[in-house]
């Protein structure tokens, strides 16, 4: 009944409004609903994104790409801080609405590569949206101009908070903090393949099919680089089934530094959720053995789950639930993370 109740608001909510409008209006409430789910309910982004649409905001699926969906919301996510600082002084105080935000970051952010062909109708409902506000701006190069304090001006052009930017600015200076800001605002997904359960051939060919391009590392033959994809990555089914692990290059080389090899025995202080940890026994075949430790319960649980999933021989692992700063083992290890 009440599923049926929101269906009906949202039927009159759109009802009188070109399709394109609708589609539009369909999408930023949708990414609203992402935000007000991390907010409100601390959730990553991922599993916000799904609660979205399991919402009345789903409605939106119907008018707008998956695609759409996921890049925009992400963006509305990564852009909080930056929405925040436009929300103060465009409105002169903080609201509660992540609506609000939602279309603050339409006028600052987006651009064609979001939106394709409504791009244009688009740049129309932008123009409305301008005059609605009681003080224009609109682009964050007009945003930040009048920010006479250069760490502060940083922090609201690539929306990081300003005590963090702080930290870096006093550790690597203003240059490299920059630069470093700007490489971590890019969007970049690595899969490592899992060799214990398939082949890089396969998932590359299956990842094809699904419209998921991919290019090969140059250093590490089980990773992967998306370079495009057609629908949100964590919808891959080759995930769920444990195939492919979405993992940072980076990552990944931290456990080729360590250079893990058969029978080592391996001591990992800080070891949930088990991503490194599972990398170290495909990399052996199964044929390390492990003591992880973390002090959650409920990570070590979701880890020895996980680690299942990836097809870790679990006799081969320890997991220990402690405080790695007080605990002390009983044996010695090869190596440690």
């Amino acid at each position: 009944m009440l599923k049926n109740l929101f269906a009906t608001y949202e039927r009159l909510q759109l009802q009188g409004k070109s399709l394109t409008d609708k589609r539009i209006e369909a999408l930023l409430d949708f990414s609203a609903q992402v935000l007000y789910e991390i907010l409100r309910r601390h959730l990553g982004f991922d599993k916000a994104f799904q609660a979205a649409l399991h919402s009345p905001k789903a409605a939106a699926t119907k008018y707008v790409p998956l695609k759409m969906l996921y890049k925009v919301s992400r963006s509305v996510v990564s852009d909080y801080y930056l929405l925040r600082y436009a929300e103060n002084y465009i409105y002169g105080r903080r609201g509660d609405s992540t609506r609000r935000l939602v279309r603050l970051w339409l006028l600052l952010r987006a651009d064609e590569e979001f939106f394709g062909p409504l791009w244009d109708s688009v740049h129309r409902y932008r123009k409305k949206l301008l005059k609605s506000l009681p003080r224009k701006i609109e682009s964050v190069e007009e945003l930040v101009e009048g920010i006479e304090d250069p760490v502060e001006r940083l922090a609201v052009e690539l929306s990081y908070p300003k005590w963090f930017v702080e930290v870096f600015v006093h550790r690597l200076g203003f240059s490299e903090t920059r630069e470093l800001l700007e490489k971590l605002n890019e969007e970049k997904w690595w899969i490592r393949v899992n060799t214990l359960k398939t082949d890089v051939d396969t998932i590359v060919e299956k990842l094809y099919e699904k419209g998921v391009v991919v290019r090969r590392d140059k250093d590490l033959e089980y990773m992967l680089e998306v370079v495009d994809y057609s629908e949100p990555l964590h919808h891959l089914e080759e995930m769920w089934r444990g195939e492919i692990v979405f993992q940072d290059k980076a990552s990944a080389m931290v456990v080729e530094a360590l250079h893990p090899s058969e029978n080592d025995r391996i001591l990992d202080l800080a070891a949930a959720p088990g991503i490194k940890a599972s990398l170290i026994m495909q990399l052996t075949e199964n044929k390390a053995r492990l003591v992880l430790v973390d002090v959650s319960w409920e990570r070590t649980r979701r880890m020895a789950r996980l680690l299942r999933l990836y097809g870790v021989d679990m006799s081969r692992v320890e997991i220990v639930v402690a405080d790695s700063r007080e605990w002390r083992p009983r044996t010695t290890f090869d190596k440690t993370l």
